[in-house]
């Protein structure tokens, strides 16, 4: 991936940011033994992704914004058989392109709580199916309980790119307790639900969900002024209603990490991190080992007014 992103401050009360996101995920082909069980092999993809937003601060307690973000979604084009000889295209891996636009509230209620509301519509441009929108948004409120303790609440709705069946609308919601001293904790209870629907899927996931209830906890710790050491663990039991054959799946992910920040110059950060997964399904073909090792370079440029 790579992020460049630029934030102009116009005024003292208004800001605009503008950003470009590129991804290439690339994913390892299974042999045809091991497919030979298997409906939803992943597919390599890449996406450009560029995002400008308006922010406007009206007092001490209320902001607002404006926003457009465009994304370009493109699969690989690669034909392999599933099954019984059944030839799976780029058919079902439609390409497509995604228009939001959206508006942002932000407004602090007395002194210790912050209410942040975000909403806007999502226009999809597929490639070979008809054209579909939605609504997006999310709602949260942040709690200041003490110096070092904050609690949230989050809810949201939005439309996401699954690994390898397509789009599917996504609610979450999510409750977070946060440490913050030398060391920074931070514990998240969640549930999500993944809806997809005709048009935007593969093979038979018409009207299926896929559910989740979890948990995740994330912590950092400084090292001197220039490193920073973090640690992060999760868990999630999954249900699949998906319809057909391998209708009723249950799985247990439990994943496990670390990584480290480092400092080299005041506006330049190099993190290297690593990550283990575990998916236990009831389903013996779906279960699987991730582990994931990634480099991840930041540098910001200050330019003088």
């Amino acid at each position: 991936s790579i992020n460049p992103s630029y934030n102009w401050r116009i005024s003292s009360t208004f800001q605009a940011s503008l950003g470009y996101t590129y991804h290439y995920v690339t994913y390892q082909e299974l042999g045809s033994w091991e497919y030979e069980n298997r409906f939803d092999e992943p597919i390599d993809w890449q996406e450009h992704v560029i995002n400008f937003e308006l922010n406007k601060r009206f007092s001490t307690r209320t902001s607002c914004g404006i926003g457009y973000v465009f994304t370009d979604h493109k699969y690989d084009d690669r034909d392999y058989e599933v099954g019984d000889g059944f030839l799976r295209d780029d058919y079902f891996d439609e390409d497509f392109q995604r228009h939001d636009v959206f508006a942002s509230l932000e407004q602090k209620i007395g002194s210790r709580l912050m209410f942040n509301l975000t909403g806007g519509m999502a226009f999809y441009n597929f490639d070979k199916s008809d054209s579909d929108n939605g609504d997006f948004w999310d709602v949260t409120l942040d709690y200041k309980a003490s110096d070092r303790l904050n609690l949230g609440l989050l809810y949201s709705q939005n439309y996401e790119v699954s690994v390898s069946r397509g789009i599917s609308k996504s609610d979450e919601a999510r409750a977070t307790v946060a440490y913050h001293d030398r060391l920074n904790v931070t514990f998240e209870g969640f549930s999500t639900q993944d809806k997809y629907s005709e048009g935007s899927i593969t093979f038979d996931f018409e009207n299926s969900e896929d559910k989740s209830i979890g948990c995740r906890l994330n912590s950092s710790y400084p090292l001197g002024k220039r490193f920073t050491i973090n640690f992060d663990a999760e868990y999630a039991h999954w249900k699949f209603d998906r319809g057909f054959r391998f209708d009723n799946e249950r799985a247990d992910r439990y994943s496990i990490g670390g990584a480290i920040d480092y400092n080299f110059l005041r506006d330049f950060d190099i993190s290297l991190s690593y990550s283990y997964e575990n998916n236990d399904s009831n389903f013996d073909f779906n279960d699987y080992d991730n582990n994931i090792v990634s480099l991840s370079i930041a540098w910001r440029l200050n330019p003088k007014p």
